[in-house]
């Protein structure tokens, strides 16, 4: 049967291709017969070219230029034979010569014109069938597509949606046509995806927005949907072609980790209140221990011990919640001019106590001349402690620490070199890795959670610098090199007056406020200590009463607190005009961004995190206003 079918195509192509050949003999012929019969009897043989060309025309119009020719051939040879005998031309005239040569003409002519006529419809019907092709192809795949694809005109009205479209949209693809497709988008979105829509179609531009569909069951999705012109030769629009794609998936996943991310900074800024809560009163009753006992008594080296510990705590709770307001992007350089050499000195004064404590010998060599950088003050000298304080910990007892200073081809370069234990070389940059840390055994004796110099690394970076590692193997020591931008201007140093012993603190009103007794007894002893005149207060309405009764000049006030918190506290005392000229100060544990603008927004001048360092409460104390003294103590 297969067999049968293919014998009958084929001889069915044969016959197209030899049937124009069959009419371009058959015509002429018919055209003798037609005047043997019917035209000689009638007109007698005038006029025999005009059918023979009937004939021509016949054969080229169904074949193009070869039956063409085929019939001016044998048209021309009948002509010749039957309606000028060769005597007649030879004895009378050329005329009929002539005529049968404008004839050959004529029909060359003619057969040529159909010739052009049959190629450009042949290439007009490829054209076509290709374009069919193309057409057919197109919407197979789009049916088959994943993601829903839509056509448009030139103006923007929607001509062609596939299957996937319509299911993400929840209409048939007729209700899309036109402007149909609004009625699929949520009203929240319907206008504002319109305008844009338009606005893309009038200038030509790429279209791309991100909204939501409502199926008539009212199932919410939300989808990402672009589309881009198609131009013509000449660069006209021809109409729009775009996807559309469901990505409510996405947005839940998104979301979810927003929300886990909340949730983790509401995890880090509780675990920093309830660690600093009890750090706070160690702090003081230490600072207290320093203010009452002099240095170098039998307890002073238990003292120095504890206060060790405590500021490797504090330091861990610093550095991890700083890592995470970098990585959220929530940290906030105050960027001023400052002079490296200050902050290499206040550095070490800060770890001095640790370094001496360790027994190492520590060399500083600074240059004659400032160098000038731009950056936080707080945050520089955040990171060279953090390097000082890595130094002395992995290096052995006796060890040989030093810091230099150089400037060189427009950046400063601060390194840290000591004769530690080294760094293997593949882990020379691994090392500013998030939790990386050289010896992670059982048995490494120092601690850390392997985040400062993480936390170094991207400070550095916010500051237009670098930070880099180096050592030459095991049991050679390390550096690290740290390089900033210098500036070619001198910093302005109104107004930056270091507290000396030549400045003593002013005597002031102080009140104090914190539920936990602990924390406002030892903080109240040890600003006492410091010739303050102080009372504590141990609840939000006990502080008011108090604030009320002796106006104190300053107020040292908890938030996180039972019946009143510390923000209606200071919204309170803010909106009674005898307080209005008392100082509002926030010791908390709450130490974020977000806790930061909250307390100002609530009325308060300062904001610090527990504990309280001791030069924050001098420079604070400095600062109050001169008021007279009552004569009534506060305390």
């Amino acid at each position: 049967m297969n067999r049968l079918s293919a014998g009958f195509a084929e001889s069915m192509a044969s016959w197209s291709k030899a049937h124009p050949y069959l009419v371009a003999i058959l015509a002429p012929a018919c055209i003798v017969l037609l005047r043997l019969l019917v035209v000689d009897r009638l007109i007698g043989s005038k006029h025999p070219i005009l059918l023979f060309l009937v004939a021509v025309i016949v054969a080229a119009w169904i074949g193009g230029l070869k039956p063409g020719l085929l019939a001016t051939a044998i048209s021309s040879f009948t002509l010749l034979y039957f309606y000028f005998p060769s005597e007649e031309l030879d004895s009378e005239s050329s005329s009929d010569w002539t005529r049968v040569l404008m004839f050959v003409i004529v029909s060359l002519v003619v057969s040529g014109c159909f010739e052009l006529m049959k190629r450009a419809q042949r290439s007009k019907d490829s054209l076509i069938a290709a374009l069919r092709v193309s057409e057919d192809r197109f919407r197979l795949l789009s049916s088959q597509a994943p993601v829903g694809i839509f056509q448009t005109d030139s103006v923007g009205n929607c001509l062609y949606v596939n299957e996937c479209w319509c299911d993400l949209a929840g209409i048939p693809a007729d209700e899309a046509l036109g402007r149909g497709w609004l009625k699929a988008l949520d009203p929240r979105d319907r206008e504002r995806v319109a305008s844009l829509w338009d606005d893309s179609a009038r200038s030509g531009r790429n279209f791309s927005a991100e909204y939501r569909f409502v199926t008539p069951a009212g199932k919410v999705s939300w989808l990402q949907s672009s589309a881009r012109p198609i131009h013509d030769a000449d660069g006209h629009i021809l109409g729009y072609l775009g996807t559309v794609t469901d990505i409510t998936a996405r947005n839940e996943f998104e979301q979810s980790l927003k929300d886990a991310d909340r949730r983790k900074d509401e995890f880090l800024a509780t675990l920093a209140h309830e660690l600093r809560n009890p750090l706070a009163p160690m702090s003081y009753a230490l600072e207290l221990w320093r203010l009452e006992q002099p240095e170098g008594g039998p307890l002073d080296y238990v003292r120095k011990v504890i206060n060790q510990q405590l500021q490797q705590m504090t330091r861990l709770i610093e550095d991890l919640l700083d890592v995470s307001r970098i990585t959220r992007g929530k940290i906030q350089l105050q960027m001023q001019p400052l002079d490296v050499r200050a902050l290499v000195n206040r550095s070490i004064e800060a770890i001095r106590p640790f370094v001496e404590t360790c027994g190492h010998k520590l060399t500083v060599s600074l240059p004659d001349e400032p160098v000038l950088v731009s950056g936080d003050e707080a945050r520089l000298t955040q990171v060279l402690g953090n390097l000082l304080h890595n130094a002395s910990k992995y290096t052995g007892r006796n060890g040989a620490l030093s810091v230099s200073v150089v400037s060189q081809d427009g950046r400063a370069s601060i390194k840290v070199r000591d004769n530690g234990p080294g760094i293997p070389a593949d882990m020379l940059t691994s090392i500013f890795e998030m939790f990386r840390q050289v010896d992670n055994t059982l048995t490494r004796s120092q601690g850390g959670l392997g985040i400062g110099l993480t936390l170094a690394r991207q400070l550095v970076e916010l500051h237009g610098g670098t930070i880099q590692a180096r050592s030459e193997g095991a049991g050679r020591g390390s550096e690290f090199e740290i390089r900033l931008p210098c500036l070619a201007a001198a910093p302005d140093a109104a107004g930056r007056q270091a507290l000396t012993e030549a400045h003593p603190l002013p005597r002031r009103r102080v009140l104090i406020v914190d539920d936990t007794q602990a924390a406002a007894d030892t903080f109240g002893m040890m600003l006492n200590a410091m010739g303050q005149e102080t009372q504590v207060a141990l609840s939000g309405p006990a502080a008011l009463e108090l604030a009320s009764e002796q106006h104190p000049d300053a107020i040292f006030l908890d938030i996180a607190m039972p019946e009143m918190d510390g923000y209606e506290v200071a919204r309170r005392i803010r909106a009674n005009a005898d307080l209005a000229g008392t100082v509002l100060v926030a010791v908390t544990g709450f130490g974020q961004q977000e806790d930061r603008r909250r307390a100002f927004a609530a009325g308060f001048t300062h904001h610090l995190v527990k504990p309280a360092k001791l030069d924050a409460l001098e420079a604070i104390l400095m600062s109050l206003p001169e008021r007279e003294m009552s004569s009534t103590p506060l305390a």
